[in-house]
């Protein structure tokens, strides 16, 4: 006996959506916190917050290129990553430390 089965093809992924004010919010907060801990990185005689900071930096480049992301073709891939580092990058370098004062802008 032979059954036909009919398959159904996958469905789309609904588009990615974020939403404005919770960007804003946790942008606000990851630069708050690494102003702070950079800060505190400076304080304790471990070194320049400014360097603290483009190590983070650095940090979060390597994950990006080593994070598995689930894109269509590896044109997009490195497309998305490319982003994701200038993105990483505008945040950072919108941290604008002093000594003795820091602000998360």
């Amino acid at each position: 006996m032979s059954r036909d089965v009919m398959t159904l093809p996958p469905r789309p992924r609904p588009p990615l959506t974020i939403d404005p004010a919770e960007f804003i919010a946790v942008r606000v907060i990851v630069m708050k916190v690494v102003a702070d801990m950079a800060g505190h990185f400076e304080a304790s005689g471990a070194g320049r917050a400014q360097d603290w900071i483009n190590d983070i930096g650095i940090s979060c480049q390597k994950a990006i290129l080593a994070a598995d992301i689930s894109v269509r073709d590896s044109r997009e891939l490195e497309r998305m990553r490319r982003e994701a580092v200038e993105q990483v990058n505008n945040i950072l370098g919108s941290i604008h430390f002093t000594r003795n004062r820091n602000d998360a802008n």
